[in-house]
């Protein structure tokens, strides 16, 4: 589902519910901010789709890193990529 193309803050803004979840997670030191549809994730996330829901449509990098989160879930993450490209220009609302 990953492509090249770059999407604006302003697309991932509109996926924020537990049919429809977006978010972006990456920094400098991870490759940089990507965008990731866990919509068919959200049901099976260990923390609950809750906790998903509260950062649905943003940058999520802070908080997924904050929770020390494993490798495994790193690669789980991996299989929801919708974009491999998010300048980090775009964090705001364009």
């Amino acid at each position: 589902m990953a492509s090249e193309k770059e999407i604006p803050m302003a697309e991932v803004m509109k996926h924020t519910s537990e049919e429809d979840l977006w978010m972006v997670i990456g920094n400098e030191n991870t490759g940089g901010p990507k965008v990731y549809d866990i919509t068919d994730y959200s049901d099976d996330h260990p923390g609950g789709t809750e906790v998903l829901l509260d950062v649905a449509g943003q940058d999520a990098d802070t908080f997924f890193e904050d929770i020390g989160h494993s490798l495994d879930a790193r690669e789980t993450l991996k299989k929801y990529l919708v974009s491999v490209i998010f300048f980090k220009f775009n964090l705001g609302t364009n």
